[in-house]
């Protein structure tokens, strides 16, 4: 604990804010681009995983749980939106932002976006008041020198290498997000984005990303890991479970880590992705 708050303290002098080129860099997308029928939420799994077209946005961000892809959904629903993906990792179905090491990108959800906190009393205790004026501070600083192409559609900024394979490392990770997920506290977002993507007509598309073999080999079977969502898309005919985690089409190579898509690798998820959706 005391090594985090010093790596915290270090990296507020240094003026460096994980998350915030990408939460800008989006936000800018949720400015400027208006005429989608695409929508796609998740973590850093969709944030380096799905390369979208013209009429696609990808919203994906660092460690965004379902409370956040809910609330960015319903901020960005409107007449022209036709198809929602959502991905959903081990850890999904009990991953709280705020509850986790990278909290400070709660603040930065609520500059941008005036997303409450989910929960206030976390919040206080965290002194977020005072982030809220450093992290303003921040993203003014970095939107001086941004410099995005006028065709920027929040390409994800995966990158061509492969990285280390420390089996042991990859497996800790793995487990350690299988143990989230297992609380299960954040599903009630599914249900709410499986209600309303009905409700207007739109079809959602849950994803079961990729991830390294390496990965794979510690966790049970995925059955047993997404139970709970195959049960509640149960009804919903609007609603797909892409199934990419058991995927044979992904090697190791398309990773630059245990679970996260090099480009390459974001590229063929992309492919497949969309060969299973209609373009409306």
């Amino acid at each position: 604990m005391r090594i985090a708050i010093v790596q915290e303290i270090i990296d507020v002098l240094r003026g460096k804010t994980f998350g915030l080129d990408t939460m800008v860099n989006k936000h800018e997308c949720f400015l400027n681009i208006k005429d989608y029928y695409l929508l796609a939420f998740g973590s850093s799994h969709m944030d380096l995983g799905y390369i979208p077209a013209e009429g696609e946005i990808n919203m994906g961000s660092p460690s965004q749980d379902l409370y956040y892809s809910y609330n960015l959904y319903k901020l960005m629903n409107n007449e022209t939106l036709k198809v929602v993906l959502q991905t959903y990792s081990a850890f999904s179905a009990g991953d709280v932002l705020i509850k986790s090491r990278y909290n400070k990108l709660a603040v930065m959800f609520k500059l941008l976006y005036n997303i409450p906190y989910q929960d206030n009393e976390i919040a206080k205790k965290l002194h977020f008041n005072f982030w809220e004026k450093y992290y303003k501070f921040m993203m003014l600083k970095y939107l001086k020198v941004l410099n995005l192409p006028q065709n920027y559609n929040g390409k994800p900024g995966c990158n061509n290498t492969i990285g280390i394979k420390d089996e042991a490392e990859i497996q800790k990770r793995a487990l350690k997000h299988y143990k989230i997920g297992k609380k299960s506290t954040q599903i009630d977002y599914c249900k709410k984005l499986l209600k309303e993507t009905k409700n207007n007509n739109q079809k959602i598309y849950f994803i079961l990303p990729p991830v390294t073999s390496y990965y794979k080999a510690i966790l049970p079977a995925s059955g047993i890991i997404f139970n709970e969502l195959y049960e509640v898309c149960k009804g919903y005919s609007h609603a797909e479970i892409l199934n990419f985690y058991d995927s044979d089409f992904f090697t190791d190579d398309d990773f630059s880590d245990g679970d996260h898509l090099n480009y390459g690798g974001a590229t063929k998820l992309t492919q497949k992705v969309k060969e299973r959706f209609k373009i409306y």
